[in-house]
């Protein structure tokens, strides 16, 4: 009797370790799948803290400059008008910061690469005046001499009006919604066939150009 209780028992703590084994092998499977639906469940749940979020959402090294902050929220009550100021001031330094490691980035790739656009900007009006009509005259001639002599001067206030609509648009608090609307074209797929075509046939005949009413 004794052999028989302990040979059942046995055999249903074989069956429990199947049945888990094989509910284990079924959601491994979906584990990644499960793990991500539940972050995108609860991302909607997360949100900015007025009061608490400058301590949260700041990365190193800029949130040293926490420091200073952290006595004054120690004694301050969460809910407290005076740390959501405090939270707002911080958060607003620490853009600063943050934005200012961006501002020096931008001007110096856009020192670096001032020769090479002097450079290009000169071969490309070079280029164009090959292209040039009989109407425009003298113009592009004008244009390249003005662009060798003054193209440096050129390219440098280009790049002061970058610097100020970059720190423009870092700190403008109204910003426009920018809605493209969708428009149904008229160009099919036989209208390209045809086109492609038409060009193959005129590039075979060394026919450069075409006019079209």
């Amino acid at each position: 009797m004794m052999v028989m209780v302990v040979a059942f028992n046995i055999l249903l703590i074989n069956l429990i370790i199947a049945i888990l084994a094989n509910t284990y092998n079924i959601f491994d499977e979906r584990s990644k799948g499960l793990y991500l639906s539940k972050i995108l469940s609860t991302r909607d749940e997360l949100g900015y803290d007025e009061f608490l979020g400058a301590f949260l959402t700041s990365i190193p090294p800029i949130n040293a400059i926490q420091i200073p902050f952290i006595p004054i929220c120690v004694f301050l009550r969460y809910g407290d008008p005076m740390l959501a100021k405090v939270n707002e001031t911080l958060m607003k330094i620490q853009y600063c910061l943050f934005m200012i490691i961006f501002f020096f980035a931008f001007v110096a790739v856009s020192l670096v690469l001032l020769p090479f656009a002097y450079v290009i900007s000169i071969i490309d009006k070079v280029k164009s005046l090959k292209h040039a009509k009989p109407e425009d005259g003298s113009k592009p001639v004008i244009n390249l001499v003005i662009f060798v002599v003054f193209g440096v001067a050129i390219l440098d206030l280009d790049l002061m009006a970058d610097i100020y609509y970059f720190w423009k648009n870092c700190f403008r608090d109204k910003l426009s919604v920018i809605i493209i609307e969708r428009e149904k074209t008229t160009v099919v797929h036989q209208t390209i066939r045809e086109l492609t075509m038409l060009c193959e046939k005129y590039s075979s005949k060394k026919i450069k150009s075409a006019h079209s009413k």
